[in-house]
């Protein structure tokens, strides 16, 4: 249709399935790829441009750490938040603003790459949040802050989170689009915040994009989706204020990994293979230098399009 697979991945699953299906249908009416190129550009020009602009899809990361006898009380706070979302993002409405969203968490391991090392004492909790563009994250937290439930919210951010991203910008991503009626019984997710500083960063996304790159080929075909349900890799400059934009920034980066797998089985799988890699003493380094909240196996508990 004349747009390129990496843009028709900004756009909503609903609207790529009737984009889809609508060039399929024309092309079996004998329409010619040019003609149908024109049509589509022509009917979706609002939702194409709006999808091609800088600011498509941003992100909404946060990673927080907090004592495990408090781990309750935030996740209650972080449920009234998804219960929030749940209606304020209903319907189609709601889809011109949010593409997708999970939370999850686990408790932190003393060393993440032996899970059966003990744990730290303390919970991890990640928010994850995808927008269709900065507009969207902007117009997201305005409405939040709304509600009686975030005072809460707010003080749990100040007290617990160890990487603040609003309006992070995804750089890599495999089956991001994907959207699921329900998650496999047993999913599981590899969430990882990093926090290192600005001369730093473009050596650290280096080595991210050959992890992707590998994960790329590995996962590929329907063999990898018994493994690999979905990966996105996100990244923004440290703000001084996360509530305010433009209050600077603290000279520091921060990146995410965020992979969900059919189960804690896969997550096993696929870290003893990404240790193979020639990279991954630099990856492992990295997690050792900048990681912040390192969650291996991690539980969703809450989820909207996903």
């Amino acid at each position: 249709m004349g747009a390129s697979a990496s843009l028709l991945e900004k756009v909503s699953p609903e609207l790529q399935a009737e984009i889809n299906a609508e060039v399929e249908k024309l092309k079996a009416d004998g329409v010619s790829e040019e003609d149908i190129a024109t049509q589509m550009k022509e009917k979706y020009a609002a939702q194409l441009a709006a999808a091609d602009s800088s600011d498509a899809i941003a992100c909404i990361n946060i990673a927080y750490s907090c004592p495990d006898d408090k781990a309750e009380e935030v996740r209650a706070t972080f449920m009234e938040h998804a219960t929030w979302m749940d209606e304020f993002y209903k319907g189609e409405e709601g889809k011109a603003y949010l593409i997708r969203m999970h939370f999850s968490t686990g408790k932190q391991l003393n060393d993440p790459m032996n899970p059966e090392g003990g744990t730290t004492g303390n919970t991890l909790f990640y928010i994850n949040e995808q927008f269709v563009n900065k507009e969207a994250v902007g117009r997201h937290v305005e409405n939040a802050q709304k509600n009686a439930y975030f005072e809460k919210f707010g003080g749990i951010m100040k007290d617990y989170g160890v990487a603040v991203g609003l309006g992070t910008e995804i750089y890599a991503s495999i089956r991001n689009a994907d959207e699921f009626a329900a998650y496999p019984d047993g999913v599981a997710c590899i969430n990882i915040a990093y926090c290192c500083p600005d001369d730093k960063a473009e050596e650290v996304k280096g080595v991210f994009v050959e992890h992707a790159t590998w994960m790329e080929e590995f996962y590929k075909g329907d063999e990898g989706k018994e493994f690999l349900l979905k990966m996105h890799f996100s990244t923004a400059k440290q703000l001084n204020d996360p509530m305010n934009p433009e209050g600077g920034t603290t000279g520091n980066t921060l990146f995410y990994i965020n992979e969900l797998f059919t189960n804690k089985e896969a997550v096993g799988r696929h870290v003893e293979n990404a240790q193979k890699n020639a990279y991954f003493e630099k990856f492992g380094g990295i997690m050792k230098d900048y990681g912040v909240a390192v969650g291996l196996g991690t539980d969703i508990y809450a989820s909207i399009r996903n």
